[in-house]
């Protein structure tokens, strides 16, 4: 039995991805194995999937919110993990066996003393997600509250380290959109924020879910947290 490695706080980890790239496979492997090390709630990963130079139709996981997020950063294609959203210094190196240690070294860090509660409920008929999210704890400044509807086992297209393409690669923690806005919503503790999306009809609801990150004033995030279950109306 392995045992579990200490986490004092749990850490978000942006995988900026692409179909394309022939790479990515092996840099997703090995997140997913740390992932399964911390667990899923520990280190919470997101893959941002960047266009191709041209369109594919078979290559469609990229998005327009996920396109910001990297230019945010400063990004034009594939780009090592980035940590907590923090512009400074938390982008991974491009070394995968470097990625453990960086990760643990943000998992020892002092926990915010802030605690994220959460319902959402999907309605069939309109396709839309609503959440409900509420924050208790001690926190300075001002707060937004960033939700992002995430999708699992997402078959598609995929460049293989030997040059090969599999057409039914399983890609996970597929970053869908961004609910109610890409900056995230102001958030005041103690009291519920409301936001909703329309989704895609070609997601399967059954593997969404909601990756919620709360972000400060110097636009790092504090804490992130996954909503798996929805009410159904």
């Amino acid at each position: 039995e392995v045992e579990q490695p200490l986490a004092s706080k749990s850490v978000l980890a942006l995988d900026f991805t692409g179909q394309w790239c022939v790479n990515c496979p092996q840099a997703s492997q090995v997140l997913a194995e740390t992932v399964q090390a911390y667990g899923a709630d520990t280190l919470i990963c997101v893959s941002i999937y960047l266009p191709y130079v041209i369109d594919v139709a078979a290559m469609q996981l990229h998005s327009a919110d996920g396109f910001y997020y990297a230019q945010s950063l400063g990004l034009d294609g594939y780009s090592a993990p980035w940590l907590n959203i923090d512009l400074d210094a938390t982008r991974l190196s491009d070394n995968y066996n470097l990625w453990r240690g960086l990760i643990a070294e943000q998992m020892s860090a002092d926990p915010i003393e802030i605690d994220l509660t959460a319902t959402a409920t999907y309605n069939a008929t309109a396709n839309t997600l609503s959440l409900s999210a509420e924050a208790q704890g001690n926190a300075d400044g001002d707060l937004r509250l960033l939700a992002w509807v995430v999708e699992d086992k997402v078959e598609a297209l995929q460049a293989m380290p030997d040059g090969s393409f599999d057409m039914q690669h399983e890609h996970n923690n597929v970053f869908r959109l961004a609910m109610e806005s890409r900056n995230g919503v102001p958030l005041s503790i103690g009291n519920t924020t409301n936001v909703d999306a329309t989704l895609s009809t070609d997601w399967n609801v059954e593997n969404l879910k909601i990756v919620m990150i709360i972000v400060g004033a110097d636009g790092k995030a504090l804490v992130a947290k996954v909503l798996r279950q929805f009410a159904y109306e």
